[in-house]
């Protein structure tokens, strides 16, 4: 990916902030679905944020798997899925590189999560159309429309020639 292009993907998940996070289907691990908040996207195309420990497969730890983030949220004319490789890694060792070194977080608090990162592999980035209205509504606001004509024509009949 081109840095113009990282950059791109950048502000749109900068934008948006959260993403469901999932396996491939191909992937050998099978954990649930996550709602994630991006902590953090660098110029190599890593994309960084947290998961409960809850979900947690021991295989997850020791090998790269496939796995997708869609971002999407309401009111946003776009959506995002990015495809790529996830590791899990050392929360306590990398969480100063994510957030600052002033940001102290509570060792309690590491540990019940993973940091999981994903290496950029594909983005699928496509504009939504805006919303167009429901049929019935269309059709409500017109049968409004001929009624109030039809009134005024009553009120106002055409003399006859």
């Amino acid at each position: 990916m081109q840095a113009s292009d990282i950059s791109f993907v950048q502000t749109q998940i900068t934008r948006i902030g959260t993403a469901l996070f999932f396996c491939d289907h191909d992937s050998r691990l099978n954990f649930p679905a996550y709602i994630i908040t991006a902590l953090k996207t660098d110029d190599s195309g890593e994309i960084w944020f947290f998961i409960s420990r809850a979900g947690e497969n021991p295989a997850m730890q020791h090998a790269p798997f496939g796995a997708y983030l869609e971002f999407y949220r309401k009111g946003y004319p776009f959506f995002m899925r990015i495809g790529g490789l996830a590791t899990v890694e050392n929360a306590a060792g990398r969480i100063h590189d994510l957030m600052g070194k002033s940001f102290r977080v509570p060792e309690e608090v590491l540990d019940d999560v993973l940091l999981v990162k994903v290496k950029m592999a594909s983005v699928d980035f496509k504009e939504l159309n805006p919303e167009k209205e429901p049929l019935l509504l269309q059709v409500s606001q017109w049968w409004k429309q001929l009624r109030a004509w039809l009134g005024h024509w009553r009120q106002h009949p055409t003399p006859a020639v």
